[in-house]
């Protein structure tokens, strides 16, 4: 029995290994635009719901709902763990696994592939729903923590990452759907969703609600709320990695372009252009857009005229008087005017191996 287990998990194993290698070789060229997906249905396009000062779509809100639930129970099985004190040790071996795993990713195939098969070797390994539940949050968080890290330093490492995060969620469905589940609970862009502004809530409710966190002050030490600057740059950070799974092309992928597609429709549609909403479409499409244009053509063209003629409008009216807010717009102008879309951003193909490494020996 000990023997079949030990096949069964290098099967998987090898499996992880071969969807890495796989999304890599489609990385090297641009999606074959005659063998497109058919474009998304108009659902996706839903006009966006209101429930007060919320803005979002309640197919949106149904499925946050529906990631946070199975969250929540991931997180009360993972308790059972963290609450045995006869077992701290085993839970931070563990923990140090995935750690260590995650810090070595880095932008080349040979890494993405070794540490994909890694890390779905480390969840395969928990053989109880509470060692997968502390092990699948684990790898969630850390992957979280490389975008307020390095994604935030090179918006180009999100790619790797990401390619990490599709080959293992392709082995453990339950990974990825936490993933999401950590992504939206930390940016509620991700929804997509934005609380407007009432006076009948206090501005530590309403900051709380956007997904603002206390963080503690570089200069003084004392604990703070962020300010606007690092708040957008958290969460452009998180929708990069977000737009960099979506436009992964490989087997199992269940945050593919339907997906992305998903979101893209019900921002526009359900959200106001704000700088933090114009900051996150705008992460999005510098990421995927390349992808979707490539794999949607008119459809994908007919969003950049909607961005053109009616968006943009929008957030310039807004912008008179916000410099920040005009700095974002202007970048979204320029992505669609100049078809930014069309060139493959930076970080998405992969080097095969770490050249410098040969320079070095």
């Amino acid at each position: 029995a000990a023997k079949a287990a030990e096949q069964a998990k290098a099967r998987e194993a090898a499996t992880a290994a071969k969807v890495a290698q796989q999304q890599q070789q489609q990385q090297q060229k641009p999606p074959d635009t005659a063998a497109a997906a058919q474009p998304p249905s108009s659902s996706a396009a839903a006009p966006g719901s209101t429930a007060g000062h919320l803005k979002s779509t309640a197919a949106a809100l149904r499925y946050e709902q529906q990631l946070q639930q199975k969250l929540s129970e991931a997180e009360a099985a993972a308790d059972e763990l963290r609450n045995k004190p006869e077992l701290k040790q085993q839970r931070r071996a563990l923990e140090r696994q995935i750690t260590m795993a995650v810090s070595q990713i880095s932008g080349t195939q040979q890494q993405v592939q070794a540490k994909s098969r890694q890390l779905v070797d480390v969840l395969r390994s928990c053989n109880t729903p509470q060692q997968q539940a502390l092990a699948y949050i684990t790898l969630a968080s850390r992957m979280l923590s490389q975008c307020d890290g390095q994604v935030q330093k090179i918006g180009s490492f999100a790619f790797p990452l990401a390619y990490v995060c599709v080959a293992v969620g392709a082995a453990v469905p339950a990974f990825m759907e936490l993933l999401l589940a950590k992504l939206q609970q930390a940016c509620p862009l991700l929804v997509p969703k934005y609380t407007m502004y009432s006076s009948d809530q206090s501005k530590d409710d309403w900051f709380a609600a956007l997904g603002y966190k206390t963080i503690e002050d570089p200069k003084t030490g004392q604990p703070r709320r962020e300010n606007s600057d690092e708040f957008v740059a958290r969460m452009s950070a998180m929708v990069l990695l977000f737009g960099a799974m979506v436009q992964t092309d490989a087997p199992g992928n269940s945050a593919g372009l339907d997906h992305g597609w998903s979101w893209l429709a019900r921002c526009l549609n359900a959200l106001p252009p704000t700088r933090p909403t114009a900051a996150a479409l705008m992460s999005f499409l510098a990421h995927a857009g390349y992808r979707m244009a490539a794999v949607y053509g008119r459809q994908f063209h007919k969003v950049m005229d909607h961005i053109t003629h009616t968006y943009l409008p929008a957030l310039e009216a807004k912008a008179t008087k916000d410099a920040d807010l005009r700095a974002v717009g202007t970048r979204l102008q320029t992505y669609v005017s100049a078809r930014q879309y069309t060139k493959e951003p930076e970080g998405r193909t992969l080097k095969k191996v770490d050249e410098s490494s040969y320079t070095r020996a």
